[in-house]
């Protein structure tokens, strides 16, 4: 535990072996990979499991290049690691185009920060996803900053979402019923089974996993998406089951039968987002000057907007 991984930089890698390779592997309570540069590689940056893990400060680019249905941070298959963060990096670059994948939507997109098999309990918070240099070539491609598939009690607020990227999406991943998570459901008792979750400390710091089995452990529920900017994004592309136009266009209610059915309010507290071409940025082109910094009449602040990270990656001197 509580070991830190910062201020480096580590690329070109995972020539030999291509895929789980990643940059920096994570794995059990509080370990924090901050202020790194990760990039150039067929697959993902990072892997992580376990509990109150921090990313932080990242730059994290020309990731995902050659794999599918991946990520650049990723983990899951465990409904009792929870706690852990991704706060003020930067995503750039994730996917490569012509690299091959099937036409569907989880395939071609590769998110930039992917939970899978009903992990739960993730906070993304102050990350710019600038999906300007994702493949554009398909109503498929594309970064997908967020991608949840099942799980629960996910908080996303505060990020910035730039050009061809699906912002969030939540999929429900619940073939039949609540207590039925398809092909993990073994797995995900038994290692539910083997953490003492209702006992102390557990039971205090993870009060919804005290819950769990009492509501409908394989449904999305309880999940927060707020005070975000949306630039030039995109929506959910064709071939999703489910498609809320309640959620401004965005953001995914549950691809597998969603248990709220017509009204979202169990698996989404949607507060105030941005959804704008120009919401003010003090840089002309915040891309091309990797400065997102807003300027302090865009209406973002009002919806209690924070300031993103000066800078990303190693430690260097600030921009002037």
């Amino acid at each position: 535990a509580d070991h830190v991984v910062e201020d480096c930089t580590i690329r070109d890698y995972g020539r030999w072996r291509s895929a789980y390779q990643p940059a920096v592997r994570v794995e059990g309570v509080g370990c924090t990979v901050r202020r790194t540069e990760m990039s150039n590689s067929w697959d993902k940056a990072v892997t992580f499991s376990g509990n109150d893990h921090l990313f932080e400060g990242n730059h994290i680019h020309h990731m995902v290049l050659e794999t599918y249905d991946s990520g650049a941070i990723y983990g899951g298959r465990d409904f009792t690691w929870r706690g852990n963060a991704v706060r003020g990096d930067l995503f750039q670059a994730i996917g490569r185009r012509g690299s091959p994948c099937d036409t569907t939507f989880t395939s071609c997109h590769r998110p930039g920060v992917y939970v899978d098999d009903h992990m739960s309990g993730m906070l993304v918070e102050k990350n710019v996803f600038d999906g300007t240099e994702a493949p554009p070539a398909g109503p498929y491609d594309g970064l997908i900053a967020f991608f949840a598939n099942g799980g629960r009690d996910h908080n996303v607020s505060n990020n910035l979402f730039i050009g061809n990227t699906v912002p969030v999406v939540l999929s429900g991943n619940a073939p039949k019923n609540g207590s039925d998570c398809g092909s993990v459901t073994a797995t995900l008792w038994e290692k539910l089974a083997a953490v003492p979750y209702r006992a102390q400390p557990w039971a205090t710091r993870y009060p919804r996993l005290f819950r769990i089995l009492d509501e409908q452990p394989c449904w999305p529920l309880h999940n927060g998406i707020g005070v975000n900017v949306v630039v030039n994004s995109t929506g959910p592309p064709p071939g999703l089951q489910r498609y809320a136009p309640n959620l401004q266009g965005w953001a995914n209610g549950g691809a597998n039968n969603d248990p709220a059915g017509a009204n979202d309010s169990g698996c989404f507290a949607m507060g105030a987002n941005l959804v704008a071409a120009h919401p003010g940025f003090v840089a002309a082109d915040p891309v091309g000057a990797s400065d997102f910094e807003l300027k302090p009449t865009s209406p973002a602040w009002a919806m209690g907007w924070q300031a993103l990270p000066a800078a990303f990656g190693p430690a260097r001197a600030p921009r002037v």
